[in-house]
């Protein structure tokens, strides 16, 4: 025990280093620091008495599985600023760090090997939750307004992999960009139609809840005013694709009429 916080919690060290706070009431002292006689231990409430070492040492295990596994799809890369992201930002008059960090985008971009990895439907089908992202294009207003696009998808159509460009300054006042890799089930970048979503976000969910009995499934689109979440959903009528003419509900229903016609002639 280190200290004796207010409220009568206990700051605790361990032999490994690891520092935690707890109540008062969870610790239990063992060997010659404990304090009290057997009585008074025994009259601990039972939360009391089962709390031990090993419990915090399981709970530390578990913290460390779960930051293991946010490493894995969530990385970081640093780039420092060079002088041809400065020399395209004056060849395109934008003036300023907005214009040395659009630079620094799209030389990384320009070196960048677009990821052939696309997301297996197969696979999909028997995950209990599975996340995907689209990435929008950049809308007239806001590029007239000067507004830049700072997410890079592994693809143009479909992948696993995004990249999110955040602009840095160093201890040195040197300029640099964050770049910060995620990953996940699925990841649509602008080229990517709703049909496409379509297929491999939904279709393998919705035919095997159709083959089976007494299950259920969702599918929830989240996202800030203007993300795209009514074009994915319900659909442009008047699109220039005629794959993005149905959303995600006009589609669902045609996969589960087309399911139930072909189920019928087979009978």
């Amino acid at each position: 025990v280190i200290d004796l916080l207010p409220g009568g919690i206990f700051h605790l060290r361990y032999e490994d280093g690891h520092e935690e706070e707890t109540p008062a009431t969870s610790v239990r002292l063992v060997g010659s620091q404990a304090s009290g006689t057997d009585d008074d231990r025994r009259k601990a409430p039972p939360a009391a008495r089962r709390m031990s070492r090993r419990t915090s040492s399981s709970a530390r295990e578990s913290k460390k599985e779960s930051t293991e596994m946010e490493q894995e799809w969530a990385r970081l890369e640093v780039i420092k600023a060079q002088p041809e992201d400065k020399r395209w930002a004056v060849a395109h008059g934008i003036a300023g760090e907005s214009g040395l960090f659009r630079g620094m985008i799209i030389r990384y971009r320009s070196k960048l090997q677009r990821s052939s990895l696309a997301p297996q439907s197969a696979i999909l089908a028997d995950m209990p939750i599975s996340v995907f992202v689209r990435c929008r294009p950049m809308l007239s207003g806001e590029t007239k307004a000067g507004d830049y696009d700072v997410v890079t998808p592994g693809s143009p159509s479909v992948s696993e992999t995004l990249v999110l460009h955040e602009p840095k300054v160093l201890v040195d006042l040197g300029k640099a960009m964050n770049n910060h890799m995620y990953m996940f089930d699925g990841l649509f970048g602008e080229a990517a139609s709703n049909r496409q979503i379509f297929e491999l976000a939904l279709q393998p969910m919705v035919r095997k809840l159709l083959d089976s009995r007494g299950t259920h499934g969702t599918c929830f689109a989240y996202g800030q005013t203007g993300s795209g979440k009514t074009v994915t959903m319900m659909g442009l009528p008047k699109a220039a694709s005629p794959d993005n003419a149905a959303g995600m509900y006009g589609l669902v229903a045609e996969e589960i009429f087309s399911y139930v016609e072909a189920t019928s002639r087979s009978r």
